[in-house]
């Protein structure tokens, strides 16, 4: 009887050793994967990040012109909206930039309420990636800055937000850094 607890205590102790070591060695490939991961990101977020930089800068730029602005705004518009013969307006790629940015941020807003529209998503995304209020009002061509808080306190009302909650942008920041640690949370178990 004493061999075969012997046996026994000796199997559970070698099973025991290899799971150790399996468990080492996963979280070694885990670890390293997550480095790979964060190193591919790396590059993209921040070309992403300087491109959306660019577009602001211009929008600023063109927002503060003395010289004929709305010449200036006439073709701005027409390439962030419409772009050319080879390429569509760059606003089509504002929400999957913001997605990718930002954690898939449209994709969580779309789940939360289906009614949002495209341009609710849109005007989310420029948000999140940081557009000064000026800035979405040049590139939606509104003089009047009315029009950027109604359609904020639009699509406030859609998210379920009463008057006198948070601010628009600090629900998209805070949904953001959710999803940010969520993301962390999945690749460091």
């Amino acid at each position: 009887m004493d061999a075969i607890a012997a046996i026994i205590v000796s199997a559970f102790i070698i099973t025991l050793t290899n799971c150790l070591r399996l468990r080492k060695k996963h979280r070694a490939e885990v670890r390293f994967l997550q480095q790979r991961l964060e190193e591919q990101e790396a590059l993209p977020r921040e070309v992403l990040d300087y491109t959306v930089r660019i577009l602001d800068s211009l929008m600023e730029t063109a927002a503060l012109s003395g010289d004929n602005p709305q010449l200036l705004m006439t073709k701005l518009r027409r390439f962030i909206f419409t772009g050319d013969e080879s390429h569509q307006g760059i606003i089509r790629y504002m929400q999957p930039i913001a997605n990718f940015q930002c954690y898939g941020i449209v994709n969580l807003l779309r789940n939360i309420n289906p009614k949002l529209t495209e341009e609710d998503l849109t005007f989310c995304s420029l948000l999140c990636l940081g557009f000064a209020p000026n800035s979405i009002q040049m590139l939606y061509g509104q003089s009047n800055p009315a029009s950027f808080y109604n359609r904020r306190s639009r699509i406030r009302r859609k998210l379920g937000l009463q008057d006198g909650d948070r601010s628009l942008e600090s629900l998209l920041n805070e949904m953001v850094t959710e999803l940010s640690d969520g993301r962390n949370t999945c690749l460091n178990k």
